[in-house]
């Protein structure tokens, strides 16, 4: 070196000196700037800040790997704004993919993200040899009532199957008809509806504490609705009132408006119906009403009404309206005619042969999934939104906040599904191979 620089005169090494001075200001910036967590973005040509990576997943124990590189930290900062792929995967799961785009300065979040277990469905507890006729589930899955006919007896029997402890329950009401039965979309309580000798019967059955009523009918019972946001009341509309019925006994709420077949109560005890030019949502509090000018479909339903929106039906369409002052606006409409409350979520799923929507609370409208194959049966797999779809002859999971799909089960013919969320476990009355029965499959 001292040889060399012998050999230099003094205007290069001072040139050189220059340079590395030079080289010290321009990457001393820079140095300080990737500390900072700027990056160069080709796409665009500017320095950007970076972004974070946050994974959230179940089981902990799983394995992420980010651009096909395992990584060993589930919060992964200073990430260059871009796309980036993420597997996820653990033996005995479904591995779970999916391309998520990094913005400078926010965090991309995998939350709560729960892997499928990849198993097999077994035969579960039933109580009888003879045919099911049809599965009744709770909407927490914790419950599942059972239809059979015995026909040798030539009358219904009702089993109770609890799925948390495979215990089954057989109800004492032998009936010559089909019985009727219907849960609370608010909670694990059910009602049934009977006849024997003429007589009619309306039973209300709480399997978590065991409480039971029973109210007997001349004439038949009259058009139900379960009272929003209370599992244990159904109203029912005889010919002159419209009465609640409860653990407590029966109230009686309102006079029947003869006017209309469409009658609503919501959570608050207000009674809503179409008036008879069918221009109005009346209410039964002083002067309130909704008009109907902005709905061109005639009512047949009114599903859910709140302070933000009303949900309603005409034939086969699910119409969604904003509450605007007294007029219904903004409204949106889904030709579809399966609608089911999560009770988790407090958001309503609906549904037709190849799409599926989302209504919030208070009353957005989302697309959130399009399928080639028919889609049949829809249940909640978790208190985070998560599905289980029937699509064609495949049972499969879904995760609305991620649009991530996978088969987990088929094929296979479905006439009833539930899920028990804590047990995370799936029940379903189908058709597995060629043997008609009640299955569960882990998730």
């Amino acid at each position: 070196m001292e040889y060399l620089n012998s050999r230099l005169t003094r205007p290069v090494r001072r040139a050189i000196m220059i340079g590395w001075i030079a080289i010290f200001f321009i990457a001393s910036p820079l140095i300080l700037l990737y500390a900072a967590g700027y990056r160069y973005d080709v796409r665009t040509g500017s320095v950007l800040k970076t972004g974070v990576i946050d994974i959230d997943v179940d089981p902990k124990d799983a394995t992420v790997f980010l651009n096909n590189v395992r990584i060993t930290k589930n919060r992964l900062p200073n990430r260059a704004p871009g796309s980036y792929h993420i597997r996820i995967e653990k033996p005995g799961f479904h591995t779970w993919e999916k391309d998520l785009v990094v913005e400078s300065t926010e965090t991309t979040y995998v939350r709560e993200l729960q892997l499928f277990a990849d198993a097999l469905p077994i035969p579960a507890a039933t109580t009888s040899t003879e045919t099911i006729a049809q599965m009744f589930p709770s909407p927490d899955g914790e419950y599942i009532f059972f239809t059979h006919y015995k026909e040798s007896e030539g009358h219904h029997i009702i089993s109770l199957l609890d799925t948390a402890t495979g215990d089954i329950t057989v109800f004492d009401v032998p009936t010559l008809s089909t019985p009727h039965i219907s849960w609370s979309p608010f909670g694990s309580v059910a009602y049934i509806v009977n006849s024997k000798n003429y007589e009619y019967y309306l039973e209300l059955f709480n399997p978590k504490t065991a409480e039971r009523i029973t109210y007997e009918f001349a004439q038949g019972v009259g058009s139900m609705q379960w009272k929003p946001l209370d599992a244990e009341t159904v109203i029912i509309s005889d010919g002159e009132y419209m009465n609640a019925f409860s653990f407590s006994g029966i109230e009686t709420l309102f006079l029947k408006p003869e006017q209309s077949r469409v009658r609503h109560i919501d959570h608050r005890n207000t009674l809503w119906f179409v008036n008879e030019d069918a221009s109005l949502l009346v209410s039964s509090e002083d002067d309130q009403f909704l008009s109907l000018e902005k709905i061109s479909l005639p009512i047949t339903d009114i599903v859910s009404i709140n302070g933000d929106r009303a949900i309603l039906q005409s034939d086969e369409t699910v119409i969604v309206a904003s509450r605007q002052g007294d007029l219904l606006d903004n409204v949106h409409t889904v030709k579809a005619t399966d609608l089911q409350y999560n009770v988790w979520t407090r958001e309503w799923n609906v549904w037709n042969d190849h799409e599926f929507y989302n209504i919030s609370d208070a009353g957005d409208v989302f697309l959130l999934d399009r399928s080639s194959d028919p889609i049949g049966l829809v249940k909640p797999l978790d208190v985070h939104g998560l599905l289980a779809i029937e699509k064609g002859d495949q049972l499969t999971g879904f995760n609305p906040g991620y649009f991530v799909s996978h088969d987990l089960f088929g094929p296979t013919k479905l006439e009833s599904l539930t899920a028990n969320i804590d047990k995370r476990e799936i029940f379903f009355l189908g058709t597995v191979g060629e043997k008609r029965g009640v299955y569960s499959l882990s998730y």
